[in-house]
């Protein structure tokens, strides 16, 4: 789900030698990050042609830095077992987090947009999508445009649907 309980988990890491023991980063990370660290740890680079998301996380492993970002996305463009909301996406810019819900975004129907300041509020227990709208509109730019450029697939209405027509019972 992408509530920080589902997507804010720790990564812990250890390399004799390379990451210093005891070191804490606050720095979010994302799995995507691995191929290019591990591409650049190993000195190769990736194939031709072949576009690379995330961002290698090698030199602040090695003590530097934490890698300047300017958002981290996830996308879930289907239904499953762990997100009560349905289909949806996220994207987390600094201190902000919106959850963009696709049910809303296509049919308004649905959980509306919600916005959190995860600094101030890591729980999400405040959705502050009302009292900030250009936030959640800005916010909302960013997943598009993220959307777009890794060619995300996105879920399609289906026209053949009646909600007035009693659900089927699953056979297996």
């Amino acid at each position: 789900q992408l509530y920080e309980g589902g997507i804010r988990v720790p990564l812990v890491m250890r390399w004799p030698g390379v990451i210093t023991p005891g070191r804490l980063s606050a720095a979010p990370v994302s799995t995507v990050d691995f191929f290019p660290t591990l591409l650049e740890f190993s000195g190769k680079p990736a194939a031709a042609g072949l576009t690379v998301d995330g961002i290698s996380l090698a030199a602040h492993i090695r003590g530097g830095a934490a890698p300047a970002r300017d958002a981290i996305f996830w996308h879930y463009p289907h239904y499953h077992s762990a997100g009560d909301g349905g289909p949806a996406g996220a994207v987390r810019a600094g201190d902000w987090k919106l959850i963009e819900y696709f049910e809303y975004t296509l049919a308004n129907t649905g959980r509306a947009p919600e916005l959190f300041n995860l600094r101030t509020d890591p729980a999400e227990t405040r959705n502050l999508a009302n009292q900030e709208p250009g936030r959640v509109r800005e916010l909302q730019e960013k997943l598009a445009a993220f959307r777009t450029a890794t060619r995300a697939q996105m879920p399609t209405l289906n026209p053949a649907y009646d909600p007035s027509a009693p659900a089927k019972k699953r056979s297996d």
